[in-house]
């Protein structure tokens, strides 16, 4: 069964909540000489892609439901995208 609006709306509103706390802790790591080197960089990427989506997800309240699939597909994937390489830089996943 598809996931309704308000399912799709609440997966991702408790995504972005848990994406700010990644990004908090990847913020907090310590310079222990096993900090990335381009941590800095990457947290500014994570920062802009996780605004891309906070955008998207507002456009998607409104969205009527000609659009809806469209801007569902949209951030589907950019949260796809943005998830790999937050996993990348936790260390989590394959």
């Amino acid at each position: 069964m598809a996931e309704t609006r308000q399912e799709c709306l609440k997966r991702w509103e408790d995504g972005l909540s848990c994406l700010s706390e990644d990004i908090g802790r990847l913020e907090s790591l310590p310079d222990n000489g096993r900090r990335p080197a381009d941590l800095a960089e990457r947290l500014r990427d994570l920062k802009v892609r996780k605004e891309e989506l906070e955008a998207k997800i507002a456009e998607a309240r409104d969205a009527d439901d000609a659009v809806w699939e469209g801007v569902q597909s949209v951030i589907d994937g950019l949260w796809d995208g943005l998830s790999g390489k937050l996993d990348a830089l936790l260390g989590r996943g394959d």
